[in-house]
């Protein structure tokens, strides 16, 4: 079983990011970001990785190693009893209300508990730039609960900010939504990062292109 193991694939996907990460730094080399494009196109003709059609497939932990996934870190509860073991823990916001779970849509307004450290929030500005509409925005981040069955948005939380945790959510174990439970593993790389980073590598090298 290969899984949790990094793949050339995936290897050619983190050197991309190392080169562009460098390129914008101080240490930058001239070619950076073209040996950061030439590599993601690699990886996106090898026709070994695909997008998912739905962004929530892509990201949950009953989806684990799809088509869309490079590289994950393996995780199992088991081996790590206490709550630092679990990065979920920090992605999740502290309970909002007592034992109510964010009611975003009908797949998540069971009356569950769920909790974590919010140690790890989104930035407002960021949270913002997204259209309401965005399907990814509600696959993403917490940021409503309800409240005496009112909806009461993230600004009323035990840490007023949106929090990003979706990911880190079991959504095969609705009656179980606590960050310090959760086990499935932490995505590294998928293809729509290395997509993301052909674009931003091409657009430093000659402006917008049809790629």
């Amino acid at each position: 079983n290969q899984n949790g193991r990094a793949t050339s694939g995936a290897a050619k996907g983190l050197l991309a990011k190392v080169y562009l990460t460098r390129a914008s730094s101080s240490a930058r080399e001239a070619d950076d970001y073209q040996k950061c494009a030439t590599l993601c196109t690699e990886v996106i003709s090898s026709g070994t990785y695909n997008l998912m059609s739905n962004f929530e497939k892509a990201i949950g932990k009953e989806d684990a190693y799809n088509k869309e996934s490079m590289f994950e870190v393996e995780f199992q509860r088991q081996n790590f009893p206490n709550e630092l073991g679990n990065f979920g823990v920090f992605m999740m916001p502290k309970d909002p209300w007592t034992t109510t779970f964010p009611t975003l849509n009908a797949a998540y307004s069971s009356q569950a508990a769920t909790y974590g450290n919010a140690d790890l929030v989104s930035e407002i500005p960021f949270f913002n730039r997204f259209n309401p509409l965005d399907y990814r925005r509600d696959q993403t981040f917490v940021w409503t609960a309800k409240k005496g069955g009112v909806d009461v948005d993230y600004t009323k939380f035990v840490v007023p900010f949106p929090h990003c945790p979706f990911k880190y959510i079991n959504r095969s174990k609705p009656t179980d939504r606590s960050g310090y439970t959760f086990e499935g593993n932490v995505k590294v790389l998928r293809l729509a990062d290395v997509y993301l980073m052909k674009a931003e590598a091409l657009n430093e090298i000659s402006g917008p292109t049809a790629d």
